[in-house]
């Protein structure tokens, strides 16, 4: 009759270590994407009255067409905005949109205390903006 023969110890020593290595690629993904603040959801920055949203919408549209508005104009009807409408639901995004027109105009000590007012904003696409200004 023929023995058989003792595998060694150490040959299954290291399946915990193979099952970690195949599984931590896709928790990690998993994560990633899953990643980010749980504690909030996206916020819409609307506009408080019809007027504010008419005047933004000019904004929006000059703000679209730098071939025919300067930034030194977007940036005195945003300015105007916000000092007609203080309270609207719009105003952190005016702020994004002068920081960027700042931008646009080389202002960057302007644009950067624009975006300093609006750094804690909710999450949204007025947000999205800010990290691309």
């Amino acid at each position: 009759m023929r023995r058989r023969q003792k595998l060694p110890a150490c040959r299954f020593a290291a399946l915990p270590l193979v099952a970690f290595a195949l599984a931590a690629p896709p928790m990690g993904m998993i994560a990633a994407c899953g990643g980010g603040r749980r504690d909030s959801k996206p916020v819409a920055m609307v506009a408080s009255s019809p007027q504010s949203a008419a005047a933004f919408e000019a904004i929006r549209e000059a703000f679209g067409d730098p071939e025919h508005t300067t930034p030194a104009d977007l940036r005195a009807r945003i300015e105007r905005f916000i000092a007609q409408f203080p309270e609207d639901g719009l105003v952190p995004r005016a702020r994004v949109v002068l920081a960027l027109a700042a931008l646009r105009g080389g202002d960057l000590t302007a644009a950067d205390a624009q975006l300093a007012l609006t750094a804690d904003g909710p999450r949204g696409t007025t947000q999205e903006l800010w990290i691309v200004a």
